[in-house]
C-alpha cells in the first residue's frame, strides 16, 4: 500500500505513513459514493492518431463515452502552458506560465522545465483541480503532471511523485491501481496519469513516421491495463476516465528554415525561446530598434511587439512574454545556420515540432471521456481545452475557482444535457488565510470553518464561532482550532504579495503564521496620487492618478488624459492590461510624463505597501509610488 508524502523529497519514514493514517482516519469521513475521476494525459497525441494507429482501448472508451474531433490548446501548444491550462482552466497569461522556459524581471533565474526553478512556486498561479479537491475534503493524487510537484497556494495533492521519465510506464498505471485500491477514506477521487512516449516519437521521427504509431499502440495497451485494473477494483460504475494531450505536433523540414541571424546579431539578444515561438529580449538597441529589424523580413516568420500580439492569441498581458515575439507558420524551425549546420551534421532527421498558432489541426490534440454521468458513442466538434476545467469539477461535484472556460462548453457531454451542479449547502466565503512550510489553508464561512495544515495532509472542519473582537483584530475560538486576525499588514514569505490581515492559527500543539484577506482590498477604496514614476519624482501638479475599484477596473489621470484599464490579482501580486487613455494634447512636460506613465503602469506585475502605507507598483525596470 502506498502511503502520503508530504515532504518536498518523497522520503518518508514508515512511522510518519503509520501516524498520518491513523489521524487522517480520524479526521476524514468515508464516503464510498464518491465519483473518481482519472485525468489521463498522452503528451503530444495529434488529433489523427487514433484514427492512423492501432488503440482499440482508445475506440471502446470513445464507443461508451464522448469524443471529439480535437482538443485545441492554449496558445502556445506547449507542454506545460497547455497542461497547467487543463487543470486551471486558465489561460496562459492568467495562470502564470506562458512557455517552457521563461524569464520574469525580479526572479534571479529563469525557469526552464528541468531546472529547479520550475518548483518555486511564485511561476505558478491559478488552482490546479487537485487543490480544488484538496480544499473541499477530497484525496486527490498525482502520478506525474506539470505543477503537482510544487506547494500552489501551499497545497500539494495528497499523494505525488516527483517526475523521472525513466519510471516505467507499467509502474504507472500500478501506482494507479494501488492508489484506488485503498480503503475509501484514503482513496484518491482525483488522479493524474502522464505519458511521454508518444510526443518524444513525434519530436524524434516527425507525426507521420510508423514509430509515433508504435508509440500510440503502446499507450493504448497501457489504457487497457487501466481499465481492467479499475473493473477488477469494481470500481468502474462511479470511475470517469478522460483521455487528454496537450498538443498535436507538425512535420519539420530542413528546407523551412528561418536564420535569424540574417536579420540580426544572435548575441546582442537574449533569446529567451528560439522555435516556433521566437521570444527575445534586447541586450542593448532598443525594442524598436530590434522589432525594426526582424518585423517582414521573413514571409513565414510573423513579428509583433508584444501589446500586439493578435488579441485571438490571447498572449499579451504577462511580463514574462518577451517584448518581442515571433510566430512561425506551420512547420518552419527558427535557428541560426551554425545551428541548423550542427543538427544536420549529428545525422538525425528533423522530426516534429509543437507550438505554432492553435488554430492549425495539427496543433489539436485527443479528447476522449467515459463514466457513469456522460453520454455513450457521441462525437462532438473539436473545443478549446480552457473549458476542461469547468468539466472535470462537474464530474467531480466540486465548486470551480475562477476560471476562463464556460460550462456551457461541455454541458453536452452529460447525460440529459445537464451537468451535476458543486456539493448542496455552498456557502460564500467569509474568510481566508494561507501560511508556508508547513503549507496551511484556513477558510471560514458562515456555517463552517475548515484548516488544511501541511500541505494538505491535515483537515479539520468545525462549526464557524462567533468571533472575540480583541484589540486590532478578531479571533475564533473552538474545539482544536483557534485563530487570530489582525489587521496588519502582513507579506507572504513566499510569494512576497502583501495581504491585509496577519494571521495566528493554534491547532495541535503547534502555533501556524500566515496572511489573510483579500489584496485586493489594500489596493482599493480611496483614490491614489501619484509621487514617482521610473525614479522620476512628480514635482507639480496635475498629479496623476490611480483609482482601483471592485469590479477589476482601475482608472485615473495621467496628468493629461484620463485612462481605463483592467487589473487582476495574481500569484505573486497584480498585472494591469487593456490601458488606454483619451488622447487629448497638453503641453510637452505633461505629455512626456503621460508617456512614462502609461508605459510604467502597462507593466506592473506586483505590488507593496511601503512605510507609511506608500502604494509601490512594480514593473521590472521601474515602479511607480503614490498615497493617499
Amino acid at each position: 500500500m502506498s502511503s502520503r508524502c508530504w515532504r518536498p523529497d518523497g522520503a518518508c519514514g514508515p512511522w510518519a505513513a503509520a501516524l498520518f493514517l491513523a489521524v487522517a482516519a480520524a479526521c476524514r469521513a468515508p464516503d464510498p459514493g464518491r465519483p473518481i475521476l482519472l485525468l489521463v494525459s498522452f503528451d503530444g497525441w495529434r488529433a489523427d492518431y487514433t484514427a492512423r494507429a492501432d488503440v482499440p482501448n482508445i475506440r471502446a472508451l470513445a464507443e461508451r463515452g464522448v469524443s471529439a474531433d480535437g482538443l485545441i490548446p492554449p496558445f502556445p501548444p506547449k507542454t506545460f502552458p497547455s497542461h497547467y491550462t487543463l487543470v486551471t482552466g486558465l489561460r496562459p497569461v492568467r495562470h502564470g506560465i506562458v512557455s517552457n522556459t521563461m524569464v520574469e524581471p525580479g526572479f534571479p533565474d529563469r525557469f526552464t522545465l528541468a531546472a529547479p526553478t520550475a518548483l518555486d512556486p511564485r511561476w505558478w498561479g491559478g488552482e490546479p483541480l487537485w487543490v480544488t479537491a484538496v480544499r473541499q475534503g477530497r484525496v486527490s493524487a498525482s502520478m506525474f503532471w506539470p505543477g503537482s510537484e510544487v506547494p500552489i497556494g501551499g497545497v500539494r495533492p495528497t499523494y505525488w511523485k516527483p517526475y523521472d521519465d525513466r519510471f516505467p510506464n507499467a509502474d504507472r498505471v500500478r501506482q494507479v491501481l494501488e492508489w484506488l485500491a485503498l480503503p475509501p477514506v484514503e482513496r484518491p477521487s482525483f488522479i493524474t496519469l502522464y505519458f511521454s512516449d508518444v510526443d518524444s516519437a513525434g519530436h524524434t521521427d516527425g507525426p507521420d513516421s510508423p514509430e509515433v504509431l508504435d508509440a500510440a499502440s503502446r499507450l493504448d495497451g497501457l489504457l487497457g491495463e487501466l481499465v481492467a485494473g479499475v473493473g477488477r477494483l469494481n470500481l468502474l460504475d462511479r470511475t470517469t476516465i478522460v483521455l487528454v494531450s496537450d498538443h498535436g505536433m507538425s512535420q519539420l523540414d530542413w528546407d523551412r528554415t528561418i536564420f535569424l541571424d540574417d536579420y540580426v546579431d544572435p548575441s546582442s539578444l537574449e533569446v529567451v525561446e528560439w522555435s516556433p515561438v521566437l521570444g527575445v529580449i534586447p541586450r542593448g538597441d532598443s525594442v524598436g530598434a530590434v522589432y525594426e529589424q526582424l518585423k517582414d523580413r521573413h514571409p513565414a516568420l510573423a513579428v509583433y511587439r508584444r501589446e500586439e500580439i493578435p488579441a485571438a492569441l490571447h498572449y499579451r498581458d504577462s511580463p514574462r512574454i518577451p517584448p518581442i515575439v515571433g510566430i512561425a507558420d506551420e512547420g518552419w524551425t527558427i535557428t541560426t545556420r551554425d545551428r541548423l549546420a550542427a543538427a544536420r551534421a549529428s545525422g538525425r532527421p528533423p522530426g516534429g515540432a509543437h507550438g505554432y498558432d492553435p488554430s492549425h489541426p495539427s496543433m489539436h490534440g485527443l479528447f476522449v471521456a467515459a463514466g457513469p454521468r456522460l453520454v455513450s458513442g457521441a462525437r462532438v466538434p473539436a473545443f478549446e481545452s480552457v473549458h476542461l476545467y469547468e468539466f472535470l469539477c462537474a464530474i467531480l461535484g466540486l465548486r470551480p475557482a475562477s476560471n476562463d472556460g464556460d460550462p456551457a462548453a461541455t454541458r453536452a457531454f452529460f447525460a440529459g444535457e445537464q451537468a451535476p451542479s458543486a456539493a448542496a449547502g455552498d456557502t460564500p466565503m467569509l474568510f481566508r488565510a494561507t501560511g508556508n512550510e508547513p503549507g496551511w489553508l484556513l477558510e471560514i464561512r458562515a456555517a463552517e470553518m475548515t484548516l488544511l495544515a501541511d500541505y494538505g495532509e491535515r483537515r479539520l472542519t468545525v462549526p464557524t464561532p462567533a468571533p472575540e473582537t480583541i484589540p486590532g483584530g478578531r479571533r475564533y475560538v473552538t474545539q482544536g482550532l483557534t485563530a487570530t486576525v489582525l489587521d496588519t499588514l502582513c507579506v507572504d514569505g513566499m510569494s512576497g504579495r502583501p495581504n491585509p490581515q496577519t494571521v495566528t492559527i493554534v491547532f495541535d500543539g503547534r502555533e501556524l503564521s500566515g496572511c489573510g484577506g483579500d489584496p485586493a482590498d489594500l489596493l482599493q477604496g480611496a483614490a491614489w496620487t501619484v509621487e514617482t514614476i521610473a525614479g522620476v519624482r512628480v514635482a507639480s501638479p496635475p498629479y496623476p492618478t490611480l483609482w482601483f475599484d471592485e469590479g477589476g477596473r482601475v482608472s485615473g489621470s495621467t496628468s493629461c488624459n484620463r485612462f481605463t484599464g483592467v487589473y487582476a490579482m495574481t500569484g505573486e501580486g497584480v498585472s494591469l492590461s487593456n490601458v488606454a487613455s483619451t488622447r487629448k494634447a497638453c503641453l510637452p512636460d505633461l505629455m512626456d510624463r503621460e508617456r512614462l506613465f502609461l508605459d510604467v503602469l502597462g507593466r506592473v506585475h506586483r505590488f507593496d505597501i511601503g512605510p507609511g502605507g506608500t502604494l509601490v507598483l512594480e514593473a521590472g525596470d521601474g515602479r511607480i509610488t503614490a498615497r493617499r
